[in-house]
């Protein structure tokens, strides 16, 4: 475990690193070719004025993925194959799996009810933002509460 611990530090201290040195290079390179001086704020596109609506088929593709994902999250606990695989042979799904299953259910519903209303009401442009936001701060709100159930459970076994 320490030695796996100790290659990922490596690794991540490698990766900061490359990345480092490459930004420094095109810093060098963009001081010495003057990139930045040829442009202009004024040649950037006037900002809209009010938030276009979502386009009815982004809505249809959405809500028809939505579909389709939760009928493959469904289907998941049945047929194991459909997430791990030809691995699903001798592998199983750990304890975990039934702590977070629910929530993330709950998540792609509500995606797709968001989804749907878009579509009934499209003139309501800040609905599909605010049904994202709040779909974003229940992921990881649902994750913690799953961690914390998961190792409570376990600690008093």
């Amino acid at each position: 475990m320490l030695q796996t611990f100790g290659d990922w530090v490596r690794a991540e201290i490698f990766a900061a690193a490359i990345i480092t040195m490459v930004f420094a290079v095109l810093e060098r390179t963009q001081a010495r070719l003057k990139l930045v001086d040829k442009w202009d704020i004024r040649s950037l596109p006037p900002v809209p004025k009010q938030p276009q609506p979502p386009s009815r088929i982004q809505s249809v593709f959405e809500l028809v993925f939505a579909i389709i994902g939760l009928f493959w999250l469904l289907l998941v606990p049945y047929f194991p194959f459909l997430i791990l695989g030809p691995a699903a042979a001798f592998l199983q799904a750990s304890p975990m799996w039934d702590t977070f299953y629910l929530p993330v259910v709950l998540l792609t519903l509500l995606g797709l009810a968001r989804d749907c209303f878009t579509i009934a009401r499209p003139d309501l442009t800040w609905f599909p933002a605010c049904g994202r936001l709040m779909q974003t701060v229940l992921s990881p709100t649902f994750a913690v509460a799953g961690i914390f159930r998961f190792f409570s459970d376990h600690s008093r076994a």
